[in-house]
C-alpha cells in the first residue's frame, strides 16, 4: 500500500460553487488487492477559505476568515468497501516566548507545556493533556508512541468531539466538527496526543518546547459502489481572543484556574475599559484604581489596626521583659543549695 503521506496528490483549483484547493489520489485495484477488497478508492480532500460569519462586530480590524476542511472518499469499484481514515492535526504553532510562558494546568500536580492538546467531546469539558506527559510517555513507550485521548471501547459521548486542538498560551488551532445534513462527522473511534519527530533528541530543558499535534480515527463505515461519504470540518487557527474564542465555540481553551470566578470578571473589566480608551495601559491603570478602590475598607481597617499595635508594641515589650525576668529569677537555683558545713576542731579536742 502506498503512503498517502508520502505520495503526490492531484492538485486542482476549484472556483465553483465557492474558491477552494483541492488534493485527489486514488487507489487502484491493485494495492486494495494488497489488504484481500476490490476496486478502486478516490480520497479527496478540499480546503476554503471561507469568511467568519456570525462573530462580533469590532474582534478584528479586518474580515475573519477560517478554513473549511472536507474530506470525501469515493468508492469507484463495483464492490462495497468498507472504510476508515485517519486524521492528524495542525502542528508547528510559535513558541511565544517559551521561556517566561504560564499556563494553568486544570489538574493538580500536572504540568502545562508550550504546545498542549485540548478537547471537549460531548460528555467531557476541557480536557487538557501537557506537552511534558506528551513527550514523557513517547520516550517510555517507543513503540506506541501515541498518548491515547479516548478509545473504542468508551460509551460514545465521550467519543463524540465538540473540538480538538493544539494550544499555547496566546494562540489556539482547534479542528471543529461540522454536522451538515446527512454528514456526521463527530463520532470518532479513537483518538490520540502524539509528539512530532525523535523525543530522544530533544533536551530535558526544553521538553515543554515539543512540538505537538493529535490524530482522530474514524468508525469504519461501508461505502456502496459508486457512492461516497463526506465529513466536513472546520479549522480555526488565530488568537485566544475571548470574543472569538466564543463564537467558535472555545471558550474553554482560556483556562483561569481555580480563581476563575475572580479573574473572568476582572477580564471583562479590563476590555471594558480598553474599548472606553483604547489603550490597555491606561485600562490597566483605571483596573487597578477600581480594585484598590473596593479593597479600601479593607486595607484602612488594617492600617488600622496596624496603627494600634503600634501604640501598644512598647507595653508589650515590658510585659514581655517582667516576664522574662520573673522566670529567670524561678529558674535561678538558691545560695543555701551550694553551702557547705566546715566544722574546725577546738583546741580543747586538739
Amino acid at each position: 500500500m502506498p503512503s498517502l503521506r508520502n505520495s503526490n496528490w492531484e492538485v486542482r483549483i476549484q472556483k465553483e460553487p465557492a474558491p477552494a484547493v483541492e488534493f485527489r489520489f486514488v487507489l487502484d485495484s491493485s494495492w486494495l488487492a494488497e489488504i484481500g477488497a476490490e476496486g478502486e478508492l478516490e480520497f479527496v480532500k478540499r480546503y476554503r477559505m471561507a469568511p467568519a460569519e456570525g462573530l462580533a462586530a469590532g474582534t478584528s480590524p479586518s474580515p475573519g476568515h477560517h478554513l473549511q476542511v472536507e474530506l470525501e472518499l469515493v468508492n469507484r469499484g463495483s464492490q462495497p468497501l468498507k472504510t476508515s481514515y485517519r486524521l492528524d492535526g495542525p502542528n508547528g504553532l510559535p513558541l511565544e516566548g517559551w521561556w517566561y510562558l504560564s499556563k494553568i494546568h486544570p489538574r493538580m500536580f500536572a504540568s502545562a507545556g508550550a504546545r498542549d492538546i485540548v478537547y471537549g467531546t460531548a460528555g467531557q469539558m476541557l480536557q487538557l493533556v501537557g506537552c511534558p506527559e506528551i513527550f514523557s510517555h513517547a520516550q517510555k513507550n517507543p513503540a506506541t508512541p501515541a498518548r491515547s485521548l479516548f478509545a473504542e471501547s468508551e460509551d460514545e459521548p465521550y467519543r463524540t468531539l465538540r473540538y480538538m486542538a493544539v494550544d499555547t498560551q496566546y494562540f489556539v488551532a482547534a479542528l471543529l466538527p461540522q454536522n451538515k445534513g446527512p454528514y456526521k462527522s463527530d463520532v470518532f473511534r479513537r483518538a490520540a496526543a502524539m509528539a512530532l519527530g525523535d523525543p530522544n533528541l530533544i533536551p530535558k530543558a526544553r521538553i515543554k518546547t515539543a512540538n505537538t499535534s493529535f490524530h482522530l480515527v474514524s468508525p469504519i463505515e461501508t461505502i456502496e459502489p459508486g457512492k461516497s461519504i463526506r465529513r466536513d470540518f472546520l479549522l480555526y487557527a488565530g488568537p485566544k481572543s475571548p470574543s472569538l474564542l466564543t463564537a467558535y465555540g472555545l471558550e474553554e481553551c482560556t483556562y483561569y484556574g481555580w480563581f476563575g470566578w475572580v479573574a473572568k470578571p476582572l477580564s471583562k473589566l479590563l476590555h471594558f475599559f480598553h474599548a472606553l480608551v483604547g489603550n490597555f495601559g491606561l485600562a490597566i491603570v483605571m483596573l487597578t484604581v477600581l480594585v484598590r478602590g473596593c479593597m479600601f475598607p479593607l486595607s484602612r481597617k488594617a492600617a488600622k489596626n496596624a496603627a494600634m499595635m503600634q501604640e501598644l508594641a512598647p507595653e508589650m515589650r515590658k510585659i514581655a521583659e517582667n516576664t522574662r525576668t520573673r522566670w529567670i529569677s524561678a529558674r535561678r537555683p538558691s545560695r543555701s543549695c551550694f553551702a557547705r558545713t566546715i566544722t574546725i576542731p577546738s583546741a580543747a579536742a586538739g
